[in-house]
C-alpha cells in the first residue's frame, strides 16, 4: 500500500461526510390531537428553570479550571562560548 492510500481513504471519509451532512438536519416532530387550532383551551405555561442564573459565568469559570491542563513550557537552555568564555542563557 502506497503513502497516498491512507491519504486518499481520510480525504475520502470526509468528502462522504460533508456529503451526507444536509441529510442530517433537524427533524421536526407532528403534532397529534386537534389540528384545527380550537382546541379545549388549555395552555401550559413555560419555565426557564435556571432560577435567574447567569450559566455563562459557569462556563468561564470551567474554561479557567482547564487552564491547569496546559503543558508546562520547558526552559530553553543557550550555551555560548567565545574566546575562553562561556555563558548560559535560560529562557
Amino acid at each position: 500500500m502506497s503513502r497516498t492510500a491512507p491519504k486518499r481513504l481520510i480525504a475520502g471519509i470526509f468528502v462522504l461526510s460533508l456529503a451526507l451532512m444536509p441529510f442530517a438536519g433537524p427533524v421536526a416532530a407532528q403534532a397529534t390531537g386537534d389540528r384545527t387550532g380550537t382546541g379545549a383551551g388549555t395552555t401550559t405555561a413555560r419555565t426557564t428553570g435556571d432560577d435567574g442564573f447567569n450559566y455563562g459565568w459557569l462556563g468561564l469559570i470551567g474554561l479557567a479550571g482547564l487552564a491547569g491542563l496546559l503543558p508546562k513550557k520547558n526552559p530553553t537552555v543557550t550555551t555560548h562560548r567565545a574566546a575562553g568564555e562561556e555563558r548560559t542563557i535560560t529562557s
